[in-house]
């Protein structure tokens, strides 16, 4: 009986210091685990990237901070700038009667004009980026785009397999 005891007693200890010394990697697992389930959540890794795992769709999506405002980007390697709708700029705090929509842009989508804006800063994860251009597009709703103006500002970024990661 003693015996039976002594072991049940070592085995919880053992687990105990199991948990503690692994206890960074549980919560990478953790992210790692919700990532697969709500691809935009953000998986930060040790040498302080982010990764992302890719939608359903088959896009990347990230959630941003800016002017304290969050909202969910997808990643286009085919947009020039960081580019918002009317709604999402109204959002982030950004006076709509300022905007001059004196550029055009050619999209996939067709024609659209833009309105020239700078993005004090922009937050990812531990991603922080200052000074962005990007534009603001004629359209009320419509999804948000990263494109080239954020990703060239990066260290560098990967896709591998299903999972985007980004380095500042």
């Amino acid at each position: 009986m003693i015996i039976k005891q002594i072991s049940i007693w070592l085995l919880i200890t053992i687990t105990l210091i199991l948990i503690y010394s692994f206890r960074f990697d549980i919560y990478l697992l953790k992210d790692r685990i919700i990532s697969e389930l709500v691809p935009n959540h953000p998986v930060i890794n040790k040498d302080k990237s982010v990764s992302f795992k890719r939608s359903l769709g088959g896009h990347f999506y990230v959630k941003a901070r800016i002017n304290g405002s969050t909202t969910k980007f997808l990643i286009d390697t085919g947009a020039t700038d960081i580019s918002i709708s009317l709604n999402t700029a109204k959002q982030f705090g950004i006076n709509l009667k300022e905007l001059k929509f004196d550029r055009t842009y050619f999209t996939a989508s067709g024609t659209i004009q833009v309105a020239p804006i700078q993005i004090q800063e922009i937050t990812i994860g531990p991603i922080i980026l200052r000074n962005l251009k990007a534009s603001v597009r004629k359209i009320s709703n419509s999804s948000s785009l990263l494109g080239m103006s954020f990703l060239t500002k990066l260290k560098k970024y990967e896709i591998k397999h299903d999972t985007i990661t980004l380095w500042q």
